[in-house]
């Protein structure tokens, strides 16, 4: 079996303009588990029943996640780990996909399919993969899964995302 790769947004995925609305009160734990104001709004802003459906997904498949979210230019890969552990889940990202904006030297623009496509180069193994996205991400086909931002990432979209590894 060849290494299975969920490539990773957050908004719109693991969040989405319905959960934001209806979310509820804070969570008082948040405000326990940590001081700083900016992890607070990390934390409160993913869904954990989205987190719930990824945690699935990961598992069933034996994938591992790589963030291609712009969160990945704020907050470290082992603070994304925390987020997404404070939400259930349970498995380690591997990593993040590079800023195209540190290599990018205008002659093509900067996307998340070409980060993406440098990742995989420099992993240097063929890779099964899937992108989790509300955005669209050219270059990669039917290996994008589009999400609806109003909605985000489902119990209802998880068979059709592992089906794409078949």
């Amino acid at each position: 079996m060849s290494l299975r790769l969920i490539f990773l947004d957050f908004d719109g995925v693991l969040n989405s303009d319905a959960w934001r609305e209806n979310r509820g009160p804070r969570d008082p734990a948040i405000d326990i588990a940590t001081l700083d104001n900016n992890e607070r709004y990390a934390l409160r802003s993913l869904d954990p029943a989205a987190v719930q459906v990824l945690e699935q997904i990961v598992t069933q498949l034996d994938a591992r996640v790589v963030v291609s979210s712009s969160w990945r230019l704020d907050w470290a890969v082992p603070q994304l780990n925390g987020f997404l552990q404070y939400h259930g889940f349970t498995h380690v990202i591997l990593g993040a996909t590079p800023d195209a904006t540190r290599w990018n030297t205008g002659a093509s623009p900067r996307t998340r399919g070409a980060e993406i496509e440098a990742w995989r180069a420099a992993l240097g193994v063929p890779v099964q993969y899937v992108i989790l996205d509300d955005e669209l991400v050219t270059g990669h086909g039917d290996r994008l899964y589009r999400l609806d931002p109003e909605v985000g990432l489902r119990a209802a979209d998880a068979d059709a995302i592992v089906a794409r590894f078949r």
